[in-house]
């Protein structure tokens, strides 16, 4: 593993086409929405814990770039690449494992950080799924989504909610084939 040094993180992520917005909304989460750091956060902890890992092979081979951490900084999202390939990944420090690749869809990734501050929300904040809807548009926009995808994206949350889909046994499966068609 061969992680890019902190100083240069930003510059190496917009050159592979990350939203220059997402980034500058890691670096200062806390004054888009307080909560939205239960999700993610500056990636401290990927910077942290990574020499410690770099055994893992999930890295060898790769560049490794942390885009950031999650909210409790014991798991992170990097992007990873090497000559032939390139992917954003999640995982998590105590095992040699990929819970999620993104590849390069950015937008797949601040998704997922999107249902995953909606899932946070308590029941009676989401009862006025217009309220939740412009909130999270909002929040996305800030992140670099579109608020249109953003808002296609949650009435599909919904829906699946309405229709009882088990979309959280199955994220992984659910959110392939219903949210990541949106962000393409």
């Amino acid at each position: 593993m061969n992680l890019v040094e902190e100083k240069n993180r930003k510059e190496v992520l917009i050159q592979f086409g990350f939203p220059q917005e997402f980034l500058e909304a890691i670096d200062a989460i806390k004054s888009i929405d307080k909560s939205l750091s239960y999700v993610m956060n500056y990636p401290e902890g990927a910077y942290y814990y990574l020499p410690t890992i770099a055994n893992y092979s999930i890295y060898k081979g790769y560049k490794v770039v942390p885009i950031c951490d999650s909210g409790q900084g014991d798991s992170f999202y990097t992007f990873l690449f090497n000559d032939t390939e390139q992917k954003i990944i999640y995982n998590e420090i105590e095992r040699d494992e990929v819970y999620a690749n993104f590849g390069l869809n950015t937008n797949a990734l601040i998704a997922t950080l999107l249902i995953e501050y909606y899932d946070l929300m308590d029941d009676e904040e989401v009862e006025d799924r217009v309220s939740v809807v412009e909130r999270i548009s909002e929040i996305g926009f800030k992140l670099g989504v579109d608020k249109e995808i953003t808002s296609n994206f949650m009435q599909r949350v919904f829906d699946a909610e309405d229709h009882n889909e088990d979309r959280f046994s199955h994220s992984r499966k659910w959110f392939g084939e219903n949210i990541v068609p949106l962000l393409k």
